[in-house]
C-alpha cells in the first residue's frame, strides 16, 4: 500500500478491515469502500502452480478444476449466449484474460467466433491450453490484435494494479466493443452470512475485494463508459 493510500481513490482513509478475522489483515478505505490487501506480495505467479488447480495445500485455488470443468462448462455457455447476444454480431474476435486451463475458450469454439485468444500467467495452465491447441499466450502485452470481447472472469480480484490492467483491456478492444466482467461481491448475502469464512477470502491469491460502488469505480476509472452492474446468485 504505496504511502497508506486506496489503489483505487487514492484517499489516505484506510482502516484495518475485521470482516476476514485477524489472522488475515485486510483495510478498507472510508472513501469508496475498497477491501484490499494492504502487502500486495511482489510477485504472485508461484501461486498459480498445479496445485493451485488440483485443490492441494492451503485454502485457495480451486476444489478440483478438473472435476468442476463440467458445471463450469455449463457457465461458460449460459454466458456466451448472453455475450454474443449482446454484441449482436454472426463473428467476433473474443480475448479470455486469465483463462486458467481454457475451458471458456473451448465452449467459445462452438458459438460463432472467428478468433478464440486468452493470456494466462500460470506455466501450469498455460501448457494445459496449449496441448488442446487453444490460442494462448502470457501476458496483454504480447497481443496486438483488436477484440470485439473480452472477458475477465473473476481474475480481477488477483491483479496487483486491477486499474492499470483493466486499462491495458480497454485498449485491446475495438469501438463499441464489450467487457463481459466477473468478481466475488464482499457485499453479497453469502459474504454476510459466512463472516471470516467465506470462500472467497484468500490470501496471497485474492488482493482485492469489490462490491457493486467500487466495481463501477474500478472500470469507469479505466476507460471504460455504457456500464451495466448486476448481483449473481453465485457470490
Amino acid at each position: 500500500m504505496s504511502g497508506g493510500k486506496c489503489p483505487l481513490c487514492d484517499s489516505d482513509r484506510v482502516s484495518f478491515y475485521k470482516g476476514a478475522g485477524s489472522g488475515y489483515p485486510l483495510v478498507k478505505c472510508k472513501e469508496c469502500s475498497l477491501v484490499f490487501d494492504p502487502k500486495i506480495p511482489d510477485y504472485t505467479k508461484e501461486v498459480y502452480s498445479e496445485k493451485y488447480y488440483l485443490g492441494i495445500g492451503l485454502k485457495g485455488g480451486y476444489y478440483n478444476y478438473f472435476e468442476e470443468a463440467v458445471v463450469n462448462k455449463l457457465t461458460f455457455k449460459h454466458r456466451l449466449r448472453g455475450i454474443i447476444s449482446k454484441v449482436g454480431s454472426k463473428k467476433v474476435n473474443l480475448l479470455d484474460v486469465g483463462c486458467g486451463l481454457g475451458d471458456f475458450l473451448e465452449v467459445a469454439r462452438s458459438f460463432p467466433v472467428t478468433h478464440c485468444v486468452g493470456t494466462e500467467i500460470s506455466e501450469f495452465a498455460l501448457v494445459n491450453c496449449r496441448k488442446k491447441g487453444l490460442r494462448v499466450y502470457s501476458i496483454l502485452e504480447e497481443l496486438s490484435m483488436r477484440f470485439d470481447v473480452v472477458t475477465v472472469q473473476d481474475v480481477v480480484e488477483h491483479f496487483r494494479s486491477p486499474v492499470r490492467e483493466l486499462k491495458k483491456v480497454w485498449e485491446l478492444l475495438k469501438p463499441n466493443g464489450l467487457l463481459f466482467l466477473t468478481t466475488p461481491d464482499i457485499s453479497s448475502l453469502s459474504a454476510k452470512v459466512f463472516g471470516q469464512h467465506w470462500y472467497h477470502y484468500k490470501k496471497l491469491e485474492h488482493l482485492f475485494y469489490f462490491n457493486l460502488a467500487t466495481i463501477r469505480i474500478l472500470v469507469e476509472k479505466s476507460g471504460f463508459e455504457d456500464i451495466e452492474i448486476k448481483p449473481t446468485l453465485s457470490w
